[in-house]
């Protein structure tokens, strides 16, 4: 006898009383069960439900990324970004298709057994494929996609890789937009006429002479300079040892972070320097020491036996330029009444010819030459008549520059492409006569500012007529020029810098105002001491001399000379351009960095065939169920209860024992979904023909 045999002897059958109860209890919980769940065995509202969310979700993925295709990210002006929503609406659309096929394939168990007689096992397969991917891969390897539940399987199983796929839909690219500049949106300052400054006549008015000329005097008018304070600040703030070249670029306006101007040409100042050192002569001798006239400085000799010293003295005779110290070191003197231990010596001209090396220069505006003693001198480590002393000239003058300028990120970046010089000669005449000014200015260097010892040094004259009072004399400057400066760029020289063919030469207008004031200031005001007007500044200055301009403190501090220049030049040169830009500003394209939303619709492939698949399967179950007349059990745990397998069916996997040999036995035992007398069930009985 079986174990179960011996089990089921045991018990009591049940009483013909409490049969009669239990089947009235059945029939009265049937009666109650059509009653209440009428609908509810055989509608699929909910997974219809779920299949509509998946595909009307779906639906508005495929509106929104053709509409917001290739569109500025900033279109999009919901709070919840583009991508979060496509990542929303496509998890909606897997989370309910997923839903929906799992209950297909699980109330394919009931479907495949109505049609056919098949081992238990498959009812296990059905199973684990409605609870995720991996049941639903072993179903479809069991299958052998021979069925069309192989197509449900297999959605499932691709449902894996719906949202990932979904998300690799939407990417954002960046590119630059290239917006129309407007003089408030996209401006930089570009120069063509220099306007500045202003002067006013006197009651007197000068005749310039030349005693063994045939051309005849030249009249001119005696004014007075009212100074632009703007390029008054430009240049100290240039000669400021706080300056830099980047402190002094240009203002412009740029309505995003990045604007592209064409290649321009403007009016701008330039520094040359050059070491002069090889122009330095070696003198030397005796005198006393509180001989100003020889000395650099001013030595007391109180103390010392004898009031003589032996000297040596380093100049370049032809800029006026000398510096002179007693031999020896230098704690030799300073106990013995050295004001100031002389550092540099420095001479200014406006006049070409009297520079060393910018003899070719016909826009300059100053020069100067320095003398700069040697550290080592300065540190007490070097005797005077052993040391060396160095020579530079630097100089500034109006130049034309072509510049090509952008703006990234909302920083300035200019590169200048050439720089030139050009003067047009028949510019910045002296007196109606071409002819005369031609020669005069030759003679003068072509120099844009005169001094009496230019005059005087050219063999002419300067006299005044009409004089008021002596004492207008020293305020008043000569106007010998009737036009203003011009500067030239020609068409070869542009098309060599910039590769543009260019119709004629691009010409740039400075007033005479403007660089009369400018100079007379620079070189009167800023850089010489109008009683001593030919004498050398000196730094420091010395106690005795309370008379020289601030320049002389500018370079003596300066820690690098051509790094001061360059600071002057930039920081004159923005103010040139500056002017410009408030009133006929340089108009080019503001570029701005917009981030674009692109689609890569490949990747909606896989989504789409997993939503296709998935609803064909779904309509063929929910056909399927309906056709057989089943209701919607799918995998209900208490219709499995209810009306799983039969009793016989039950005993014989119960004598399987352990696991294994249940599955064995599940592989053998053949069942079919049938109606009995107590309902349906999986019933135990011989293989009969597929009905598919």
């Amino acid at each position: 006898m079986s174990q179960w045999q011996s089990l089921t002897a045991n018990i009591s059958p049940v009483q013909p009383s409490r049969r009669s109860e239990v089947e009235g209890f059945d029939a009265r919980s049937r009666t109650s069960s059509t009653t209440s769940f009428s609908l509810g065995e055989y509608h699929w509202t909910i997974e219809a439900s779920a299949i509509i969310l998946s595909i009307s979700s779906m639906v508005v993925i495929l509106i929104l990324l053709p509409v917001y295709e290739n569109e500025p990210l900033s279109s999009w002006t919901l709070p919840v970004s583009f991508n979060v929503i496509i990542s929303v609406l496509g998890s909606t659309s897997r989370a309910a298709l997923a839903f929906a096929i799992s209950a297909c394939v699980s109330q394919g168990k009931w479907n495949w057994y109505r049609k056919r007689s098949d081992n238990v096992m498959i009812f296990d397969r059905f199973e684990e494929a409605s609870r995720g991917p991996w049941g639903s891969l072993r179903l479809l390897w069991w299958t052998k996609v021979r069925h069309w539940t192989a197509l449900g399987a297999l959605s499932a199983v691709f449902l894996v890789v719906f949202e990932p796929f979904l998300q690799a839909v939407v990417t954002f690219s960046g590119e630059e937009l290239v917006l129309v500049g407007t003089a408030n949106t996209t401006g930089i300052g570009r120069t063509q006429n220099l306007r500045s400054g202003s002067w006013i006549k006197t009651n007197f008015r000068g005749i310039l002479s030349d005693e063994g000329s045939t051309m005849g005097a030249i009249e001119f008018d005696s004014v007075r300079p009212n100074y632009d304070f703007d390029a008054l600040s430009a240049i100290c703030e240039g000669f400021s040892n706080l300056s830099t070249t980047d402190n002094h670029k240009p203002a412009f306006t740029c309505s995003t972070v990045n604007c592209t101007w064409p290649v321009y040409a403007s009016l701008a100042v330039c520094r040359g320097c050059d070491d002069v050192s090889s122009h330095i002569t070696r003198f030397s001798g005796n005198a006393p020491l509180d001989n100003d006239t020889i000395f650099s400085t001013s030595y007391g000799f109180s103390g010392r036996s004898s009031g003589l010293a032996s000297y040596t003295g380093y100049e370049i005779k032809s800029q006026n330029l000398e510096m002179t110290k007693p031999n020896g070191l230098i704690s030799e003197w300073l106990p013995y009444g050295e004001t100031r231990r002389a550092e540099l010596a420095t001479q200014s001209t406006c006049n070409p010819g009297k520079t060393v090396s910018f003899h070719h220069l016909k826009t300059l505006i100053i020069s100067f030459s320095m003398l700069k003693v040697s550290p080592s001198y300065l540190n007490n480590s070097q005797r005077w008549e052993s040391t060396a002393v160095t020579a530079k000239e630097c100089a500034l003058y109006f130049c034309t520059n072509i510049y090509r300028s952008v703006v990234e990120q909302t920083v300035l970046k200019e590169a200048v492409l050439g720089s030139y010089s050009n003067r047009n000669l028949d510019s910045y005449n002296i007196g109606a006569d071409l002819t005369r000014s031609r020669v005069l200015n030759h003679v003068l260097n072509h120099s844009l500012y005169v001094e009496d010892e230019d005059l005087m040094a050219s063999g002419w004259d300067r006299k005044w007529r009409g004089l008021i009072s002596s004492e207008e004399i020293p305020a008043a400057t000569p106007m010998l020029w009737d036009t203003d400066l011009q500067l030239l760029i020609s068409g070869e020289e542009y098309l060599a810098a910039t590769g543009v063919n260019q119709k004629g030469d691009l010409r740039f207008n400075i007033t005479r105002e403007t660089t009369y004031t400018l100079l007379r200031w620079f070189r009167d005001e800023f850089s010489r001491r109008r009683n001593l007007a030919t004498k050398q500044l000196i730094y420091p200055i010395p106690y005795s001399d309370v008379t020289q301009p601030p320049v002389i403190n500018a370079l003596g501090t300066s820690p690098n000379l051509t790094r001061t220049f360059d600071n002057v030049a930039a920081s004159l040169t923005k103010w040139i351009r500056n002017r410009s830009l408030q009133t006929e500003p340089f108009i080019g394209e503001s570029t701005e960095w917009v981030v674009r939303i692109r689609v890569n619709w490949e990747f909606l492939i896989l989504p789409i065939g997993v939503l296709l698949g998935g609803c064909v399967f779904c309509v063929l179950s929910i056909w399927e169920t309906r056709d057989l007349g089943l209701p919607a059990w799918r995998g209900s745990s208490l219709a499995t209860l209810a009306h799983g397998l039969d009793m016989d069916s039950r005993s014989l996997l119960r004598e399987a024992g352990d696991g294994a040999n249940i599955t064995d036995r599940a592989r053998s035992l053949r069942v079919r979904f049938v109606d009995s007398e107590g309902g349906p069930e999986l019933a135990h009985g011989p293989e009969k023909t597929r009905v598919d």
